[in-house]
């Protein structure tokens, strides 16, 4: 009896260093943890447009095949994309879509809807970009890929953005 009364102190003084331990540790809000891991970068998109977005971007909106394939490609999901066919990589297929229209851009109301950080639109859509921005309250940076010059600087400035500069293959901060 006097064993057993030992083994269950024993227990009980163990599984209270543990809690002690793991729960006396100071702890750091998500809050404080984003504030003091962002920072703020500014850049320029492919119409010339400027924007400073804090930066790494989490909640991105990808509203072109290059923007969801690369994203993906670099470990970040969407929060919504657009619509396109064939969807790659098939995992992409879960993902929200957003309605487009040629003649009237993007769905405001679903991107405002998806909450981005930035929303990434090609230049297509640039008659368009002002308007979104304003409406959403929400950076929209057009791209356009054209080149092998354009995939890099693209690849880089997601990189940078999403800070997943390693896997973009960017050696700049």
């Amino acid at each position: 009896m006097i064993r057993l009364v030992a083994s269950v102190t024993t227990v009980v003084l163990v599984m209270a260093f543990f809690v002690i331990t793991v729960f006396s540790r100071p702890v750091v809000g998500a809050a404080e943890k984003t504030a003091s891991s962002q920072s703020a970068w500014t850049l320029t998109d492919a119409a010339g447009r400027s924007h400073t977005i804090m930066r790494p971007a989490t909640r991105l909106a990808a509203c072109s095949s290059f923007a969801l394939e690369t994203l993906m490609a670099l470990g970040v999901e969407p929060v919504v994309r657009f619509e396109v066919l064939p969807v790659y990589p098939p995992s992409a297929e879960k993902i929200p879509v957003v309605a487009r229209s040629h003649s009237t851009g993007p769905d405001v109301e679903m991107l405002v809807a998806a909450r981005p950080d930035a929303i990434l639109l090609h230049r297509v859509f640039a008659s368009f970009a002002d308007a979104v921005q304003q409406t959403t309250g929400v950076p929209v940076i057009l791209h356009e890929v054209k080149s092998l010059d354009d995939v890099r600087s693209n690849l880089a400035m997601l990189g940078r953005l999403t800070g997943k500069q390693d896997e973009a293959g960017c050696r700049t901060g």
